[in-house]
């Protein structure tokens, strides 16, 4: 079911696209990650080595307005394995990780960004256990959106040129380590903070 709130007092009239009953797709998840039941919202790595890994949502990002996720990490060895948060079209390998591949995108815990076609962008937070991860594309302004912890990263130069549909998606590299998804409504970060009040349409 998607979920539409209007951003009000907003010039660019924009619109949070939300699907609540978005999951991780146990048909498109790599076969040493494990789904938790009955919600499909929380994944482990259960490989033995360390060794990029990856599974993608049910459904794609809507692409109008603006389509949004989070993921927390609630089991990260720090040091041992990589953790990334992102976007990926249907036809990115799922042994390879998120802003590897052509047109896709994503945030990892070393602070760096991935994608956009040019490798990668250093300097960003660093994130570990406990953490909360969101990751979106603004469509009017076609810029790729990223938080930690509820605060949005300055990403204002970062965009989203490609035409494939998107899909969340998350990578596990070291063995055990576990996140958890949230499709919303109920957001680490406050998009009243930012756009004003948010308000449902039916």
């Amino acid at each position: 079911m998607d979920a539409k709130f209007k951003l009000q007092d907003n010039p660019k009239t924009q619109m949070l696209q939300i699907r609540t009953k978005n999951r991780w797709n146990p048909e498109d998840c790599h076969s040493e990650l494990f789904l938790f039941k009955p919600d499909l919202l929380k994944v482990v790595y259960r490989g033995t080595k360390r060794i990029y890994r990856t599974v993608r949502a049910e459904f794609m990002l809507p692409r109008n307005g603006i389509g949004y996720f989070e993921v927390k990490i609630v089991s990260f060895q720090k040091g041992s394995g990589n953790i990334g948060v992102g976007l990926v079209p249907r036809s990115m390998s799922l042994d390879t990780w998120v802003g590897r591949y052509t047109d896709t995108y994503g945030y990892f815990d070393s602070g760096k960004i991935y994608g956009h076609n040019t490798g990668h962008f250093d300097g960003f937070p660093e994130f570990a256990g406990d953490d909360v991860i969101g990751c979106g594309i603004d469509w009017i302004s076609q810029e790729i959106i990223y938080t930690k912890n509820g605060e949005r990263l300055h990403t204002s130069n970062l965009y989203v040129l490609t035409s494939d549909d998107l899909f969340p998606a998350v990578t596990l590299e070291n063995p055990g380590d576990i996140v958890e998804a949230n499709f919303g409504p109920n957001f680490k970060h406050n998009f009243n903070d930012v756009f004003s009040n948010l308000a449902s349409v039916d």
